[in-house]
């Protein structure tokens, strides 16, 4: 593994479907990175 991704979201879903979509179209094989996404408890629709 190459790299590490650290996304934070709280109530942001719309957001945080976004920036999963741009993660998966990027040019770097799947198994070079590792995405880790850190919801503080968000209470909303956010996944």
């Amino acid at each position: 593994m190459l790299l590490s991704v650290v996304v934070s979201t709280w109530r942001r879903p719309k957001e945080l479907k976004l920036v999963l979509a741009g993660l998966v179209a990027q040019s770097l094989a799947f198994k070079d990175f590792e995405v880790i996404v850190v919801d503080s408890n968000s209470g909303d629709e956010t996944p």
